[in-house]
């Protein structure tokens, strides 16, 4: 969830770039607190999404703020997002019930979209025998963030499959972006991103939660997305 509530938010509100520099040290917003191993240097924002720094996601959702920063969601088809879901902890996905990969995949789609935003549809219309349309959606695009928002994110995104935490997904393409997404205890494994045709999402989970640490070295979310991809 950090491209779509913390930096395409964050981008698109202080019109920053890339390059625009974001503290890494340890932080607190009233009793949620959150700290960082490895680093307390400020660092890209570039940087700082492909290593997934979580001080640097909190900090920037709190520059935002929390309601602004949801207001982005507003546009995309989130049915279990709610009001309740507005916290500090959100930023790193801390949800109530959280998202489906279909969902998730369709929020994805407007990093490939110029930041705009339409649901997918398994059909798009039905035609009778002579190509009359007797039924077609009435979706009209969202613009969620505008376009040089969307290609500093895809700026971004790129640099976590290029020297970040999703290097093990990268393809050959003209194109391509994407991120990780591990919850506490490794109990679900995600990799949510597009190349210059397809959008997709992989999650990997149990039905009942369970830690899938045996497993998590592998990165089996990531090459799987890869060979979906290739």
């Amino acid at each position: 969830m950090k491209p779509l509530l913390v930096y395409a938010p964050y981008i698109d509100t202080f019109e920053a770039s890339s390059t625009t520099k974001i503290d890494t040290k340890d932080i607190c917003i009233n009793e949620y607190c959150v700290s960082q191993a490895g680093t307390t240097q400020p660092v890209s924002l570039k940087q700082a999404l492909a290593a997934s720094y979580n001080t640097s996601a909190v900090r920037l959702f709190e520059q935002t703020g929390i309601s602004e920063s949801f207001s982005y969601l507003e546009s995309f088809s989130f049915s279990n997002v709610t009001s309740a879901d507005q916290t500090p902890a959100s930023s790193l996905g801390g949800f109530r019930q959280g998202v489906s990969p279909l969902e998730l995949t369709n929020a994805y789609t407007a990093f490939s979209n110029q930041g705009a935003y339409i649901p997918a549809r398994a059909i798009s219309s039905v035609q009778d025998e002579d190509g009359r349309i007797l039924y077609e959606w009435k979706d009209k695009t969202k613009q969620v963030w505008s376009e040089q928002t969307n290609q500093e994110m895809r700026i971004l995104l790129k640099e976590v499959m290029v020297t970040g935490t999703g290097t093990e997904a990268r393809i050959n393409a003209e194109s391509y972006g994407g991120k990780t997404g591990t919850t506490n205890e490794e109990k679900d494994l995600w990799f949510a991103g597009y190349n210059e045709r397809y959008t997709t999402a992989v999650w990997i989970g149990k039905d009942q939660p369970a830690s899938l640490s045996a497993i998590e070295g592998e990165k089996p979310a990531l090459v799987w997305w890869k060979q979906v991809m290739e």
